[in-house]
C-alpha cells in the first residue's frame, strides 16, 4: 500500500479510529468528554506540527497545508489530535467503570487556570526547541510539568487517573504501531529523523512515540475533569 496514505489510514484510523468509535458509542454519558478534549488536542496538534516537522518526522499527507514554502501541516494532523485527545480523555473511566460525580469540587477556579497552564506549557514546548533544538517530544514532556504541579497541589485525588491513563495510552500507541507495520513495515525509517532520536527502540518502535502518547495520556485523562473541578466515582450501573 502506497505510504502517501500511511499517515490518515495507518496512524490515524488504524490506531486510534476503533477505541475512539467502541468508547464514544458505548459510553454516551462520556461524549462530551471526548469531543471536547478532541477538538483541544485537534487544534494543539495542528499548530504543534511544523515544529514536529523541523525537528521530528517528514510524513506524507493527503492534504498538505503550507504558507510561503514553509509545511504548517495538515488536517491529518487535527485527526490525529483529536481521535488520540479524545480517547486518552475517556480511557480511564471506560476501562475502571468510572463516572462523574454529582458533588464537584469547588475551592478552586478551575478554568481560571486554564490560561496560565496552557501558556506556561506552550513556553516550556516552544522555546527550547527553537532556541537549543530540542526534539518536541523532550519538551512536551518538560511542559505537562506544568500541569502536573497543580495536579499534585489541588487535585491529588486525579493522580492515578493521569498515570494510568498515560500507561494505558502507551499501550494502545503500542498496539496499534505492531498494526500499522503490517501494512507500512518502514514507516518508522521513511519518516522519523532518526538521527534526532535516543536511538532506543521497543518492537521497532521508537521510544519517544510512548513517551509523547503517555504525556498525552497524563494531560488527556484528568483534563476535562480538572478544569470542570469534576470528582469521578464507580460506575456500577451501565445504563447507557
Amino acid at each position: 500500500m502506497s505510504y502517501h496514505y500511511a499517515y490518515l489510514l495507518g496512524i490515524d484510523l488504524l490506531m486510534f479510529l476503533p477505541a475512539f468509535l467502541v468508547f464514544f458509542l458505548w459510553r454516551k454519558d462520556l461524549r462530551k468528554e471526548m469531543l471536547i478534549a478532541g477538538s483541544v488536542f485537534g487544534v494543539v496538534a495542528f499548530l504543534s506540527e511544523p515544529i514536529f516537522i523541523l525537528h521530528y518526522w517528514t510524513p506524507e499527507y493527503l492534504f498538505p497545508l503550507s504558507y510561503k514554502g514553509l509545511a504548517l501541516g495538515s488536517l491529518e494532523d487535527f485527526l490525529y489530535g483529536f481521535l488520540k485527545g479524545g480517547v486518552s480523555a475517556v480511557i480511564f473511566e471506560v476501562l475502571f467503570r468510572e463516572k462523574f460525580s454529582r458533588k464537584k469540587v469547588r475551592t478552586h477556579h478551575w478554568k481560571q487556570m486554564i490560561v496560565p497552564i496552557y501558556a506556561l506549557g506552550t513556553a516550556l514546548f516552544i522555546i527550547p526547541t527553537v532556541l537549543f533544538s530540542w526534539n518536541p517530544i523532550y519538551t512536551s514532556a518538560l511542559a505537562v510539568v506544568v500541569f502536573l504541579v497543580p495536579l499534585a497541589l489541588y487535585r491529588r485525588d486525579l493522580l492515578p487517573e493521569a498515570f494510568t491513563s498515560g500507561v494505558l495510552m502507551m499501550l494502545l500507541t503500542f498496539i496499534g504501531y505492531k498494526l500499522v507495520f503490517i501494512f507500512f513495515p518502514d514507516i518508522i525509517p521513511l519518516w522519523w529523523k532518526l538521527s534526532n532520536l535516543s536511538g532506543v527502540m521497543l518492537s521497532g518502535i521508537p521510544a519517544e512515540e510512548m513517551l509523547e502518547s503517555f504525556v498525552v495520556g497524563f494531560f488527556g485523562g484528568p483534563f476535562y475533569e480538572f478544569f470542570n473541578g469534576l470528582r469521578l466515582k464507580r460506575y456500577t450501573d451501565m445504563k447507557r
